[in-house]
């Protein structure tokens, strides 16, 4: 008997949309992370040229997830210090006084708002999904903020599927989060041999 297709309304946006090559190009290549019933959608799109890419991953076959947090924000700030002072520099140049008042007002103006938007999104991430055969990046949870979430309401329905409820390593916002069991702990080592000049031998 054939299996019953799986309906939209079966699936929910846990994350996304974010860019996969940076916020100067989101409207290019963009990614989605979708849970469905016993599995995980990442969906991976693009306007130019138009296409979608679906990766699927079941919870049974999830070895770990892993999360820690990368140098992006900080590498976003100084693009926008250098467009900032790079198109400042030009029309101080190029420019009458009155047309560089303009270009500085607009120019501050809109590298601050996004200066704002990128330290409201806060510490970013690279969010990786390993099963047996594959090792996956989600550029959709980018942030710390959004991996913390994302790990906490998956992980359980991984051991759930994978019949392995309790700890699963380090916990939510450490590198790594792993579902693989902790390894034991080694055997304290024998306390050292101790010499007294009294004793009778």
């Amino acid at each position: 008997m054939a299996e019953e297709p799986l309906r939209q309304d079966q699936f929910v946006k846990i994350a996304g949309p974010s860019a996969r090559w940076g916020f100067l190009f989101w409207f290019f290549i963009g990614n989605r992370l979708f849970l469905g019933p016993g599995h995980l959608v990442s969906v991976t799109y693009s306007g130019m040229p138009l296409y979608e890419r679906y990766h699927r991953f079941y919870f049974s076959d999830i070895a770990s997830i892993t999360y820690g947090p990368t140098r992006r924000q900080t590498f976003y700030f100084l693009v926008l210090a250098v467009v900032w002072f790079s198109i400042l520099a030009l029309f101080a140049v190029l420019a009458p006084p009155l047309a560089f008042q303009i270009a500085a007002a607009i120019t501050t103006f809109m590298c601050g708002v996004a200066a704002v938007i990128n330290y409201i999104k806060g510490e970013r991430c690279r969010f990786v999904i390993r099963t047996a055969v594959q090792t996956a990046e989600i550029p959709a949870v980018s942030t710390m903020a959004r991996a913390e979430i994302v790990a906490a309401r998956i992980i359980p329905l991984i051991q759930s599927a994978q019949g392995k409820p309790g700890d699963v390593g380090t916990p939510p916002g450490s590198m790594p989060t792993s579902l693989e069991p902790a390894p034991a702990p080694p055997p304290p080592a024998p306390p050292p041999p101790s010499w007294n000049p009294g004793a009778t031998p």
